[in-house]
């Protein structure tokens, strides 16, 4: 989200406020926001924040990935273990 508008944080900020999402359900909007699709956006902007969250979803079912926070995480948690 590096080099972006102000004003599209913003609109980003008040398009998912108040909708009790979780940090990970905002940490995919917001790449999807701001790497993906005008059509994305607009749906976003809309208002229509599951429709997003539930097309990320399912392209994240395809994928085992992990975001960078959980690859983090996960490596904090096996340094600790040992």
């Amino acid at each position: 989200m590096n080099g972006a508008r102000k004003k599209d944080i913003d609109e980003f900020v008040c398009a998912v406020a108040g909708k009790h999402l979780s940090i990970r359900d905002i940490e995919r909007l917001a790449h999807g926001y701001f790497r993906g699709s005008n059509e994305f956006r607009e749906q976003i902007k809309k208002g229509d924040v599951r429709w997003g969250l539930n097309l990320l979803k399912e392209s994240a079912r395809d994928s085992d990935a992990c975001t960078e926070a959980e690859r983090r995480a996960l490596r904090d948690l096996e340094a600790a273990q040992k």
